[in-house]
Order: structure tokens, then C-alpha cells, then sequence
């Protein structure tokens, strides 16, 4: 793995998945990467269905968010983001608990990134058709007043 070389972004994905996988990281490298360890997690923190927050990646190594951004990035997926009736239907599909997981998670990590910003990953450059957490994470984000 390669190490990230700074931290200007925290970007929040989701996993594509119906909320009622409630898949974690471990879960997520093994899917995606082949191997069961969560250290091989594309992402850095997953939010569970639940609201439990599971680490991935180690925050030193680069994640496997989005080319392009991976070396300055933090991710945060949140698990779902997939209508549970309809697929290929991206939408806010998260329940309570992960939303209170999620504002726990970046105000912690905005203590320690105070200038990072904090982005959906559908809200980068080059992203424009990508729906991708399925909910508009820079007006979530002045809601709870994490302004970005």
C-alpha cells in the first residue's frame, strides 16, 4: 500500500448496497479486494447500519476511493445508499444512527484536519453523472453546522 501524502479531503461515499446489508470492513475488502482483512478496506471508516463506526484502512496508506483523489483523501463510506426496492436507485437510504455517526466521525476528524473539506464524492471534479453518497453532503453538512 502507498502511503497518502496529505489530507485535503475527507470524502463520504456510500457503498451502493441496500440498507439492509449491513456489510462492515472487513466485509468490504473481501468483496472488493479478495482479502479478509480490513486493513485492505478501500475505505478508511465505515458507518455501519447501526451507527457503529469500523476502521479500514490504515489513515497513513492511501485509500481506493477515487483516482485522482486517493493520495490526499480520507474516505467515509456509509454503508447503503441503494433504494431497498428499486436497483441502481442511489438516494439518501441511511438510517438515523449512521447520520449521528457520521457528524461524530468528521467533527473528530476535523480536530485533527482543521482545513480539510469535506465532500461527497459525487460533489468532486469529474464526478458530474456519479450520485454517489446519494445525498447532498455540503447542505447536510451546514445542517448540523459542520460548514464545509
Amino acid at each position: 500500500m502507498l502511503d497518502r501524502t496529505d489530507t485535503c479531503y475527507i470524502i463520504v461515499c456510500g457503498t451502493g448496497t441496500p440498507p439492509a446489508y449491513d456489510i462492515g470492513a472487513r466485509h468490504l475488502a473481501k468483496w472488493l479486494s479478495g482479502v479478509d482483512s480490513a486493513q485492505h478496506c478501500p475505505y478508511h471508516f465505515v458507518v455501519r447500519t447501526e451507527g457503529r463506526v469500523e476502521d479500514g484502512r490504515n489513515l497513513k496508506y492511501r485509500g481506493h476511493i477515487l483516482h485522482g483523489f486517493n493520495a490526499v483523501s480520507i474516505g467515509v463510506a456509509m454503508v447503503g445508499g441503494q433504494s431497498p426496492t428499486s436497483y441502481c436507485k442511489w438516494g439518501p437510504y441511511y438510517s438515523e444512527a449512521q447520520f449521528t455517526a457520521l457528524e461524530q466521525l468528521l467533527r473528530s476528524l476535523r480536530e485533527t484536519y482543521p482545513t480539510v473539506k469535506i465532500v461527497g464524492q459525487c460533489e468532486l471534479p469529474g464526478q458530474p453523472i456519479r450520485r454517489n453518497p446519494g445525498f447532498k453532503v455540503e447542505s447536510w453538512l451546514k445542517a448540523v453546522g459542520l460548514n464545509p
